[in-house]
């Protein structure tokens, strides 16, 4: 009897969402520069618009209200089906860059009821695909009730931008509800409303502006101090705080912070110093882009030398290259990994030469996305409490699979970097390898090879200011009161010095480690040639067709359950089960078995092999190139510091997926 009056209770318990609005707008043209004006909008109106923005809902009534509702889960509130849809339109000519704030409005209950706390109510907002932004968190989190903003960027063809959003609020499950009966009369209630003005950001490449995910800091390196400071994330022309600028090889950086500093930096102002003691990761943000492909190399044997590869940011998640490509993955040996069509027709060298790419980095799974975050150095740290930080040996002697389900597991409840669970960590893929690598090699990176990290003890970030590294750094390093001393931020040593630019010469003056990144400055990603050989999860099926080869041998292998080269002298290729199973597929890049490595018809456009072969076995810069094969169905990338001239981004190879000495790997964020 008590079970069904608890059932009953609940039963009557209702979730109400409506609709309505305040908007305060900043937009007006005059000649070529915007006057402010405020505009307040309440009442039954679905569409309310003027000047250059509009919010138009996509439900009837005034408010969002939730009342006499019961405790829920967050799993459970966020498929719930009573969403609130509304779309935000911004309206502007070419250059005009617009930025908007969504706010939440609390208004006062309805006469009789109680009104819950903001540290009661969880907001969640999502895109139209339920792609998460914002939470689930409580209101008492936002900052002065602001819910997220955004930046759209307005070009001679997208004059208009439309944005749409699902809302949905819940009660926390934590909150205690055990006294609450018949006659408790509880309720929230909220407007959405939308601030904008125009800006004018320092950034003119087109790139998406970075998206932070929950507990990450917009940070910029300030020169002066030799620090690293945090960011204006509005990034505008003429700040001294900015923080990116892709046109100058300035590439965003964010970092993560410790539990007990986290509070601290984020309601912190743009300028303060970012201690490294309380920095756990730091990573550099890719922008969607597509680029110009100029050697399709269909069979994989047609050679190029190096060359401005000529990239396009693309806004938001359009995909305005010409080429498509689908997978053909096969278990036939020395099959083809893909199929390219433009305009519906099978490409050719001389059919898509010249032609655009989207890069297929920008596709995860079934989603596009605005860009990535890639670790600025290799692992560092343990296996079970990860950082990405400089001048730390890497983390290596791990399997693929460990890698994997490591960084896969920063975002667990719970966990130290402040990352919400909707917030995707992953292990790099070979194509957001390539994506990287391209991006270097464009006018907005080195656009030549990277220098080598020649570190003997795998420290990363160090750099000897060459190439080909043929002196490695020795992996300790002694402080000189003579001489500028090491420190955490961007200044490494050898024997207790810093390096000349380009030599072995002892200076106290000259930091070559800030072009040893893919900006040739400390704005960009590091490790990329050198250091540690860089496991990706990128594999080959078997020659089932299905199943994915796991490694060599029942103790030279991934840890991932499938099928092994041999266990035996025998050769035959044999089930193996491991310790992990592979997940889902958008982790990982599938690639058609083969028996030859050095055969580059099974690569894939975007990966950085087939495009930059120069040789028979080389690449670009004599970067030592094959691809993943039967008995080292893994690749891996960067080249190990010992290999000298034949390491760097473009270098590709096979391996097994063992723990070893030498392989480490990075850290992806997928806002």
């Amino acid at each position: 009897m008590k079970e069904n009056n608890k059932k009953s209770k609940k039963d009557k318990k209702k979730i109400v969402i409506a609709s309505s609005i305040i908007v305060l707008l900043l937009a007006l043209v005059i000649g070529i520069t915007y006057a402010a004006f405020d505009f307040s909008f309440i009442g039954n109106r679905n569409v309310i618009e003027t000047g250059d923005i509009s919010i138009e809902f996509l439900e009837s009534n005034d408010v969002i209200t939730l009342t006499n509702a019961l405790p829920t889960s967050d799993s459970n509130g966020k498929v719930q089906t009573n969403d609130f849809d509304f779309q935000v339109t911004t309206k502007a000519s070419n250059g005009i860059n617009l930025k908007y704030n969504l706010n939440i409005e609390k208004l006062a209950v309805d006469s009789g009821y109680t009104s819950l706390n903001d540290n009661q109510v969880k907001v969640y907002l999502t895109d139209e695909n339920n792609n998460p932004l914002v939470g689930p968190t409580l209101i008492s989190n936002l900052s002065n009730y602001n819910l997220y903003s955004k930046v759209n960027s307005h070009t001679e063809s997208t004059t208009e931008i439309k944005d749409r959003y699902k809302i949905r609020v819940w009660i926390d499950e934590n909150v205690d509800s055990s006294s609450w009966n018949e006659s408790t009369k509880i309720q929230y209630k909220f407007r959405i409303g939308v601030n904008s003005n125009e800006i004018s950001i320092l950034d003119k490449s087109g790139a998406n502006a970075p998206v932070l995910d929950e507990g990450m800091i917009a940070v910029y390196y300030d020169e002066a101090s030799e620090a690293w400071k945090k960011a204006d994330e509005d990034n505008p022309k003429g700040s001294k705080y900015a923080w990116y600028d892709y046109s100058n090889k300035m590439w965003a950086n964010s970092i993560t912070v410790t539990e007990a500093s986290r509070t601290t930096y984020l309601n912190a102002s743009p300028g303060t110093e970012i201690a490294m003691d309380d920095i756990l990761t730091m990573q550099v943000w890719i922008p969607r882009y597509k680029y110009k492909v100029w050697n399709y190399n269909s069979d994989g044997t047609i050679t190029s030398e190096p060359q401005e590869i000529e990239i396009v940011f693309e806004k938001g998640t359009e995909s305005t290259g010409e080429i498509e490509c689908t997978d053909t993955i096969s278990g036939t040996d020395e099959a083809k990994s893909e199929n390219c069509k433009i305009n519906n027709v099978e490409c050719t060298d001389s059919t898509c030469n010249n032609k655009y790419y989207t890069h297929p980095a920008f596709t995860f799974g079934e989603e596009e996305i605005e860009g990535f975050w890639i670790g600025k150095f290799e692992l560092t740290g343990t296996i079970d409490s990860i950082t990405t930080k400089p001048n730390l040996s890497s983390i290596r002697s791990q399997q693929v699979g460990s890698f994997e389900d490591n960084i896969m597991a920063m975002n667990d409840s719970g966990n130290q970097y402040g990352f919400n669970t909707s917030t995707d960590t992953h292990m790099i893929k070979n194509m957001e390898w390539g994506a990287v690598a391209y991006l270097s090699h464009s006018k907005y990176g080195v656009n030549r090879e990277v220098y080598i990290n020649n570190s003997s003890g795998y420290y990363t970030g160090r750099s000897g200011g060459n190439v080909g590294g043929s002196t490695p750094i020795n992996g300790t390093y002694t402080d000189q009161t003579s001489a500028k001393q090491y420190n955490t931020y961007g200044f490494y040593t050898y024997d207790g010095y810093l390096l000349e630019y380009g030599t072995n010469t002892k200076s106290s003056t000259k930091d070559i480690s800030k072009v040893s990144s893919t900006t040739g400055n400390i704005y960009g990603v590091y490790d990329m040639s050198g250091g540690a050989y860089d496991y990706t999860m990128g594999n080959i099926v078997s020659p089932d067709g299905v199943t994915m080869m796991s490694g060599y041998s029942t103790s030279s292998n991934s840890g991932y359950t499938g099928i092994l080269y041999r266990t035996n002298s025998s050769g035959d290729y044999l089930s193996y089960t491991g310790t992990y199973t592979y997940p889902d597929t958008k982790y990982y890049d599938k690639y058609s078995f083969g028996t030859n490595y050095s055969q580059r018809i099974r690569s894939k456009l975007g990966d950085g092999i087939k495009e930059v072969l120069n040789t028979s076995s080389r690449s670009w810069y004599s970067d030592y190139s094959n691809l993943a094969g039967y008995d080292g169905p893994w690749f891996n990338r960067s080249g190990g510091y010992s290999i000298g001239s034949y390491a760097g981004a473009f270098f590709s190879s096979s391996s097994y997926g063992y723990a070893i000495a030498s392989c480490s790997s990075r850290l992806v964020i997928t806002p």
